[in-house]
């Protein structure tokens, strides 16, 4: 029986002269036996998309 699991994605750009820019967000969800594991996924994995958006937004260094 699954209890919680684990998504977490990574973005890196390339700014120019070997310099990158790495964003990483990642989600831990808790399972109860009643839940459908593919809508779980599937609201993890729109929620980690809007919290690389938010967090590219707000550290990128060419968006500050």
């Amino acid at each position: 029986m699954i209890i919680e699991f684990k998504i977490g994605a990574t973005h890196v750009l390339n700014l120019g002269n070997y310099e990158s820019f790495r964003v990483e967000c990642g989600l831990t969800v808790s399972v109860s036996e009643s839940d459908d594991l593919e809508v779980l996924k599937n609201e993890a994995q729109v929620k980690l998309r809007e919290l690389l958006e938010q967090t590219y937004r707000t550290q990128h260094p060419r968006c500050k």
